[in-house]
């Protein structure tokens, strides 16, 4: 019987050491599992970060531009109507409002230079319609 009693007992530590050794090993696999996953994540964000600051450059550079022509065009309307409205020596209040208010725009909004400030200037002066 003694024979049999340390037999089950040297068994039962084999069993319990193998128990624990698969535990580790478990244990440690969803650790690398988890670790490879973190990586996989912060790898991702930085390509994210990356799509993302060159796509905001691009797109910086294609509003830029066209702010740009915006500006230029809207300079372009301001002179041709300024100059309509002072050859026909008379203005629309409503047609006075709209240019004024491109003209603003063109200012405060584009960032213009100040180049159609004297025809405004002499569209200010002319009679209404």
């Amino acid at each position: 019987m003694i024979g049999n009693t340390n037999t089950g007992v040297i068994i039962g530590w084999i069993i319990s050491a193998g128990a624990v050794t698969l535990l580790q090993q478990f244990i440690q696999w969803r650790l690398r599992c988890r670790k490879v996953r973190i990586q996989n994540a912060a790898v991702k964000d930085c390509a994210t970060d990356a799509a993302v600051a060159s796509l905001r450059l691009e797109m910086s550079t294609r509003f830029g531009g066209i702010e740009i022509a915006v500006r230029e065009m809207l300079l372009d309307r301001i002179l041709y109507l300024g100059r309509a409205y002072l050859r026909d020596a008379k203005v629309d209040a409503d047609d006075r409002r709209r240019l004024v208010n491109m003209h603003d725009i063109y200012h405060k909004v584009l960032g213009g230079n100040g180049d159609a400030d004297m025809i405004m200037s002499g569209v200010a002066e002319l009679p209404l319609k």
